[in-house]
């Protein structure tokens, strides 16, 4: 349990806990898959707004679900 996420937990709403938690769990977690997957983009020529609009839609599709996880988890402290 981070410090800074249960404060937040309980300063803010649900939504704005589950956005900001979640983002920044995404893109810890998805760190090492979008290199993986930069590398391979890169070698294919791929534009500069294809990857940051990959490495954007990474982070924003697995935002929710792991602010949700630590938002439940939370909720039962």
């Amino acid at each position: 349990m981070n410090g800074w996420e249960y404060r937040l937990f309980q300063k803010t709403s649900k939504w704005k806990f589950i956005c900001v938690s979640g983002f920044v769990n995404a893109a810890k977690n998805n760190s090492i898959i979008v290199v993986l997957f930069l590398f391979n983009l890169i070698e294919n020529d791929a534009s500069y707004l294809k990857l940051l609009l990959f490495i954007l839609g990474i982070n924003v599709i697995s935002a929710i679900p792991w602010g949700y996880m630590t938002y439940k988890k939370f909720s039962l402290i």
